[in-house]
């Protein structure tokens, strides 16, 4: 017999530098040392069923029945950490991306993106990929951004996406 999903999964500590895993608990970077331990300081980002958010670290205070929140609930249907841990990017399917520094969990930039079908973040976070659905040649679906300035510094058009076809941007910083 198959075993349901869990209901919610941990993304990562916001406090050391880590590559993230799928259902495993994973440091990311808000230090540059991965070999302090996990103290008062550390934030996770949690991501449920119909969205993600962040919340403090252990210790809690006596008597606390959950963790506090540091960040409330945002509806996502997708999130991913840039490489070095710096900034997050929450995705709503034919919507909308997100980018958010883990710092300080303010948003950075959010891109309205109707027909938004893939994004994905530059190892460092300066910049986002973003695929759309387009109905002709004529209509560039594929945008390079720059995300502290949402502007459009590369466009071409894909007729479809696949992983062979979708080039993320490793190269980029």
């Amino acid at each position: 017999m198959a075993s349901s999903p869990p209901a919610l999964e941990i993304l990562g500590i916001l406090t050391h530098p880590l590559s993230l895993s799928p259902r495993r608990v994973c440091p990311l970077n808000i230090s540059r040392s991965n070999t302090a331990p996990l103290t008062e300081c550390a934030n996770l980002a949690v991501r449920e069923p119909d969205g993600f958010t962040v919340w403090s670290g252990p210790p809690y205070p006596p008597g606390t029945t959950s963790p506090p929140q540091r960040l409330p609930k945002t509806a996502c249907s997708a999130t991913s950490f840039s490489t070095d841990g710096a900034r997050l990017l929450a995705t709503v399917a034919s919507a909308s991306a997100t980018v958010y520094d883990c710092r300080t969990l303010a948003v950075v930039k959010c891109f309205e993106l109707p027909g938004l079908l893939a994004a994905a973040l530059s190892p460092t976070g300066a910049y986002l990929q973003t695929f759309q659905k387009s109905s002709s040649p004529q209509e560039k679906n594929v945008t390079v951004w720059h995300v502290d300035t949402a502007a459009a510094l590369y466009q071409h058009y894909q007729k479809s996406m696949s992983k062979a076809t979708w080039y993320v941007l490793l190269g980029l910083s």
